[in-house]
């Protein structure tokens, strides 16, 4: 083989070589894009799950405070009947003035 011959093989190789650190930079570069984006998306959802535990736990902190019981009743009877008096002792007062 001649000098000539070598001097191309090796401007050749040399090519090759330049073209495959760029696809291993363009590789890296890919690959850490798409781990800051995995880390990205990750984050998103852990906010996301959160934000449903929450919206589960007010879900079930309203169903909870609209059980009514029947001391509900009893303390809202108890209140009517006290108005009630209260009314009927001012319609008395009313009618003996």
């Amino acid at each position: 083989m001649s000098n000539k011959d070598l001097n191309k093989e090796i401007f050749g190789l040399q090519e090759e070589k330049v073209r495959l650190e760029r696809e291993l930079c363009d590789a890296v570069r890919s690959e850490l894009s798409m781990s800051e984006k995995i880390l990205e998306l990750s984050t998103k959802i852990e906010e996301l799950e959160d934000e449903n535990k929450l919206v589960w736990f007010m879900l079930d902190e309203e169903k909870e405070s609209k059980k009514w019981t029947k001391e509900h009743s009893e303390a809202l009877e108890k209140s009517i009947n006290e108005k009630m008096a209260m009314f009927q002792l001012m319609q008395n007062a009313k009618g003996e003035a």
